[in-house]
């Protein structure tokens, strides 16, 4: 009997902030750990048919589909997620931003492809970069359905559709691989992994989409997305810089290497803390206005974020040649050490995912763009000279720099303002 009390004290009561945060931080862990398995059964598949110059191909085509997803994001999914209101009766006039941004990136992704194939003097670029431009407006047509069951805290039904999706995913693409065996097989995949998340979507919330136009609330989208986009911006240079600089000065092989070391030790961001970041946000909303409380909770999970991702990192970086042998193979191991160097910034990371969270729910977006272009402005200046040293494990130490410093600046401006808010509560 005093197990089961002590237990039923940890989970906290039913319908308790608590309790709704422990089940779904398990259900998105367990809907985590499955897409991670099917994706790496993936990557060890398409590595031992492909090679480093096709994931090179594909690096630089996302690299113009991350610029126009950047430039453009509108922020809608937080807007949803954040509201107190019922944001249902706005989802035609969300629906009809999003189809619109989708057809004129679509048309701009068509534009940009011949000056970037120009440029690298590759003219396969063209139709790869042109076909996944679709991919933009593709994944939008099913609506909203996964922002809108996480912000009730629906995560059942978000993880369950996504393990189905993932399942379905991995037999399409595998069978899209052994058909087309050559980059097109990544941008077959994409397209797939496009339109499973509109259907997707749409399951998670069935509706009837419909062209709408609200003057008051389209401003509003704009005025939001202002910070979004600066801090989109920020990152999409952060994480675009390095391949266009390996590509230029290197070879399209050594942006393979780079991309797929990237893959790995961006594991427990992709996996674990951009999977729970959207049930840390529903938490801080749900704190209220209660300063003290938020306090407690902020260094409560700083301290979780601490203990998971850095026994993650570390046990990363004492298996990484294993890592590398059994997911890529043999042919791929002059990517281990750029991956050795990019599993500090994938733990980093990881830990301050928790500070866009924390200053998205108090209001403080411009402190996270602030954040983003310290870091921007650092890698810029330390890529170049570090690839020219050392290849690519100098952009991968260039990478952990900037990326380690704006994110120790983030997270102690999280804390800072955290604190503020219990200090003006006792004032």
């Amino acid at each position: 009997m005093k197990a089961r009390e002590i237990l039923l004290t940890m989970l906290g009561e039913a319908g308790s902030l608590r309790r709704q945060t422990l089940t779904g931080g398990n259900w998105m862990l367990f809907r985590s750990v499955i897409t991670a398995l099917t994706d790496l059964v993936r990557a060890a598949v398409f590595a031992r048919v492909l090679f480093p110059v096709d994931y090179g191909l594909m690096a630089l085509a996302t690299m113009v589909i991350g610029f126009l997803e950047s430039f453009s994001t509108t922020g809608i999914e937080l807007m949803i997620m954040r509201d107190h209101d019922d944001p249902s009766p706005h989802l035609p006039v969300y629906w009809t931003i999003m189809m619109g941004r989708g057809v004129l990136l679509v048309l701009l992704g068509f534009i940009l492809a011949f000056p970037l194939a120009r440029f690298y003097d590759r003219p396969d670029l063209i139709p790869i970069v042109s076909v996944l431009s679709l991919t933009l407006l593709i994944r939008w047509v099913g609506g909203f359905g996964r922002e809108l069951r996480q912000r009730i805290m629906d995560f059942r039904q978000v993880a369950i559709a996504d393990i189905v999706t993932a399942a379905v995913e991995l037999v399409v693409s595998i069978a899209l691989l052994l058909i087309l065996q050559s980059v097109w097989a990544l941008v077959a995949y994409a397209l797939v992994h496009a339109a499973a998340t509109a259907i997707c979507n749409y399951a998670l919330y069935p509706w009837r989409p419909s062209v709408h136009w609200e003057r008051n609330l389209v401003s509003s989208v704009l005025l939001f997305s202002a910070s979004v986009i600066g801090i989109n911006l920020c990152n999409y240079f952060f994480s675009s810089f390095d391949v266009a600089v390996i590509a230029h000065m290197l070879d399209v092989g050594q942006v393979g290497l780079y991309a797929r070391a990237s893959f790995l030790a961006l594991l427990p961001v992709t996996y674990l803390a951009n999977i729970l970041a959207p049930v840390f946000l529903s938490v801080m909303g749900r704190v209220g206005n209660d300063p003290n409380r938020r306090n407690r909770v902020f260094w409560k999970l700083l301290l979780m974020h601490v203990a998971v991702y850095g026994s993650a990192g570390v046990l990363m970086f004492i298996l990484s040649r294993p890592i590398i042998l059994l997911i890529y193979g043999e042919r791929w191991l002059d990517s281990l050490d750029a991956f050795r160097i990019l599993i500090v910034y994938g733990v980093s990371k990881a830990v301050a995912s928790l500070s866009s969270m924390t200053l998205f729910a108090l209001d403080r977006p411009w402190i996270v763009t602030l954040a983003s272009f310290m870091m921007a402005g650092l890698f810029a200046l330390f890529c170049v000279p570090l690839t020219r040293l050392w290849g690519i494990e100098g952009t991968a130490c260039a990478v952990v720099a900037s990326g380690v410093l704006s994110h120790i600046f983030a997270m102690t401006m999280a804390a800072i303002m955290v604190a503020g808010h219990v200090r003006q509560k006792k004032a």
